[in-house]
């Protein structure tokens, strides 16, 4: 098992033991790039440029709609990560897609999976992840990698529970250490 300190919000720090290659990536909780001086720090894009073919990046902050921040007029981060993409000039044949959603129900999940041929999952959507509870290891065929940002011991628990049913294995878990939240970190699981 991998054990690794979360040292920083960058990606860099969160997700560094992650082979995305040649994988269709789905990037739950894409936006909240807040604390991030460095754009490519951003978990779609530094996870796009590491290796996945594909990015279908889903953020449903609910301080924003699809296109402006209710709380400071600016535009919204599915559609500043839009512009960063294209001014970058990486959202070569249409790498990258951000689709504003909330993930209210395990539906919502499931479509999203079998829609755009996911293999991995990056998912760090602050509570809503209890909607993979009842998705069934058929659900998740096609997921051979899966990253999870964990905000509570009863979530850990439970993954650890779910990955097992689906057929993946941990390999790695990383602790936060720039805040004190012992209840809190990353875990990372393949297939």
């Amino acid at each position: 098992m991998i054990r690794f300190n979360i040292i920083t919000e960058d990606s860099v720090d969160h997700w560094p033991h992650i082979d995305l290659n040649g994988k269709v990536l789905l990037d739950l909780g894409c936006g909240r790039a807040v604390a991030h001086i460095d754009e490519f720090q951003q978990s779609p894009i530094f996870l796009g440029e590491s290796g996945a073919k594909k990015v279908i990046g889903v953020d449903g902050n609910p301080d924003g709609g699809p296109l402006i921040n209710t709380w400071n007029g600016e535009p919204s981060e599915i559609e500043r990560l839009k512009r960063i993409v294209e001014e970058k000039g990486i959202n070569k044949n249409g790498k990258y897609t951000f689709i504003w959603k909330m993930i209210q129900t395990p539906e919502d999940l499931k479509t999203l999976i079998s829609n755009n041929g996911i293999t991995a999952i990056k998912c760090d959507i602050e509570g809503y992840e209890t909607n993979f509870y009842t998705l069934t290891k058929e659900d998740m065929d096609t997921v051979e990698v899966f990253a999870l940002e964990y905000h509570t011991y009863d979530i850990l628990d439970r993954f650890r529970e779910k990955f097992e049913e689906w057929g993946f294995t941990v390999y790695a878990e990383g602790k936060f250490t720039y805040v004190d939240a012992p209840q809190a970190g990353v875990l990372l699981a393949k297939k």
